[in-house]
């Protein structure tokens, strides 16, 4: 779907939390597909704070109206970039709990969202149990560098 598309990825860089690295990793990903960009708020002297990969995406610009957004962070903050009418907008979900409130699966419902991506199966069905159609969400994994992680061996 992505594949040689202008994407912006919208969410935190800096902030050292869990939302940065999904925005890092996924932009590290995409990065290889697509034509990205990353809009985050940017601290004072952040360009000695990335890699070169990483300051490129972050200062490219693409008219937002021709763009697939992708929105790393809570459905509430899905509402700056709806309202800036990308071309197509992904909201990126995580979430750890049985159902989402009421007000964010009401987001996730929003016709303007055209599809949620989450990390994992049980943050997919619970947006299901709360009334998200099953067809809109797509789970994207994390994946692990093989390089840092690998299975120990088991002894019989």
């Amino acid at each position: 779907m992505l594949k040689n598309m202008k994407v912006r990825i919208m969410g935190p860089v800096f902030n050292e939390d869990g939302y940065s690295s999904h925005v890092k990793g996924l932009s590290e990903a995409l990065s290889k597909e697509c034509d990205l960009m990353v809009d985050c708020p940017k601290p004072r002297g952040w360009e000695h704070m990335c890699s070169g990969d990483l300051r490129k995406v972050l200062t490219k610009n693409f008219d937002i109206e021709e763009t697939i957004t992708i929105q790393i962070g809570l459905p509430p903050s899905w509402e700056i970039a709806l309202s800036q009418n990308p071309k197509k907008f992904i909201g990126f979900l995580v979430w750890e709990c049985y159902e989402l409130p009421q007000q964010w699966a009401d987001i996730c419902k929003d016709k303007r969202v055209d599809q949620v991506w989450t990390p994992s199966e049980f943050t997919r069905q619970s947006a299901i149990r709360s009334g998200v159609d099953e067809k809109k969400i797509f789970v994207i994994s994390h994946g692990g560098n093989p390089k840092l992680f690998f299975p120990k061996e088991v002894k019989k």
